[in-house]
């Protein structure tokens, strides 16, 4: 619960997961980290050097 960038663990054990996320995620992008899933490797990597001068 406290790292997913799409989808979290509900809490109940059964490996159900629910949308939203964790929070950690949710700290990172209040203080403006951009924050990608594991499935979005391209995308952070386009993002990483449109970032580069």
């Amino acid at each position: 619960p406290s790292c997913g960038a799409l989808a979290v663990y509900d809490g109940a054990f059964t490996g159900r997961r629910v949308p939203g996320r964790g929070v950690t995620t949710a700290l990172l992008e209040r203080h403006g980290v951009r924050v990608f899933g594991e499935d979005r490797v391209e995308e952070a990597a386009a993002y990483l050097e449109s970032l580069e001068p």
